[in-house]
């Protein structure tokens, strides 16, 4: 029996680790794009907020014309998207406009250890935001 409690130990503090070093590069991603956002001065507001992200999975949160976008980052992997089903499952997105951004390793901006979003991205959701308004 110790040597299992040892090794879920063991465990927990591997993924525990795992989740760390996923998460400051992911944090940073999200700070970096949000202002990118900003400064296209095409919303009436852009904004991050610790308490959306880790509470409610929403990592950036854009308004034009009165109305409320929900941005999603995630890096396009299996594991990414696996995770994404789950948080799906633990957060109600029902009433909220969302934008699912996923983000290629392969064609994001690389800056030293990090690879961030770019005018791929903002693309995106420009291109979202004009088709739903443009269905309203």
């Amino acid at each position: 029996l110790e040597k299992y409690s040892y090794d879920v130990e063991s465990y927990k503090l591997g993924a525990l680790k795992a989740r760390v070093f996923r998460a400051y590069p992911s944090f940073v991603r999200d700070i970096h794009f949000c202002k990118l956002l900003e400064k296209t001065k095409k919303y009436t507001q852009v904004f991050y907020n610790e308490n959306l992200d880790t509470k409610d999975g929403i990592d950036i949160v854009v308004e034009k014309n009165k109305k409320l976008y929900c941005i999603h980052l995630f890096v396009k992997t299996g594991i990414s998207q696996e995770w994404k089903e789950k948080k799906k499952k633990r957060h109600d997105f029902t009433d909220m406009e969302q934008i699912d951004l996923s983000i290629d390793f392969k064609k994001a901006t690389p800056c030293g250890k990090f690879y961030l979003c770019g005018q791929e991205e903002l693309i995106k959701v420009e291109s979202y935001i004009a088709k739903r308004e443009r269905s309203i």
